[in-house]
């Protein structure tokens, strides 16, 4: 029998709202369709695996649909969480957040790096301003720059999520590997307690959606932050967080 591996994903909407949510990974036998079973990786039928992809009708839950164009893990995340309790602020906020220097940071644009000097750091990610780009994120006019922050600092990290059609998230990680993880979600854990904002949804007509949460950066050493969606961190949405 093949092995399947669930996780109970927190996808925190807000700063105290928090959904869970069980996605399933690996090999997954047919969840419906006129010929799956619990033996079979697809089925023939309705649908095909959580996975991969519909031979007829619908597609995986994580892969392509068939028939009528694609959709992907992070489009579905979106809208399941758009209408989710959180705070919201409108796309022009959004993207003046995106170019603002935090207090006690300064910015080299030619290493793209953002160094913070004082003991409490406020880090402000931005993504979808715009649209040029679905996968990144936007801080103090950078895209995906190495962060550096002070050993021992507060770190209060705030998202905004200004796309209009995908769910982001935020994960802080010592996987040095988790850029490369379809799923970091799965595959990698916070670094720090507090370092993980899993996913918010997509905007809409009432703005942008937002969360923070905070940590302290206690251990010196090199770190990746990533949005965890599925996907995402492959297409490029990472960046250097580098503690000393």
């Amino acid at each position: 029998m093949k092995r399947t591996t669930k996780l109970a994903a927190v996808l925190t909407v807000g700063a105290t709202t928090a959904i869970g949510v069980v996605i399933a990974t690996g090999p997954v036998s047919a969840a419906a369709g006129n010929t799956g079973t619990g033996s079979t990786p697809n089925g023939a039928g309705g649908y095909s695996t959580m996975m991969g992809s519909g031979t007829s009708g619908r597609g995986g839950m994580m892969g392509d649909w068939t028939g009528a164009g694609s959709i992907n893990m992070g489009s579905m995340m979106g809208r399941a969480l758009a209408n989710t309790s959180g705070s919201r602020m409108s796309t022009a906020q959004a993207a003046a957040e995106s170019n603002a220097v935090p207090a006690s940071a300064s910015v080299d644009a030619t290493r793209n790096r953002l160094t913070f000097t004082g003991n409490i750091v406020t880090l402000t990610l931005v993504v979808g301003t715009g649209e040029q780009n679905d996968y990144s994120f936007k801080v103090a006019g950078l895209t995906n720059p190495q962060i550096i922050v002070p050993a021992g600092a507060r770190v209060t990290l705030r998202l905004i999520n200004a796309d209009a059609d995908m769910a982001h998230g935020v994960l802080v990680t010592a996987n040095s590997a988790a850029d490369t993880s379809w799923m970091p979600m799965t595959t990698s854990t916070a670094a720090f307690s507090g370092s993980a904002i899993w996913a918010l949804g997509e905007a809409d007509s009432s703005g942008a959606s937002t969360a923070t949460t905070s940590f302290s950066a206690t251990a010196p050493g090199s770190y990746t932050y990533l949005c965890p969606v599925p996907s995402h961190a492959q297409q490029g949405m990472h960046g250097a967080f580098t503690v000393r």
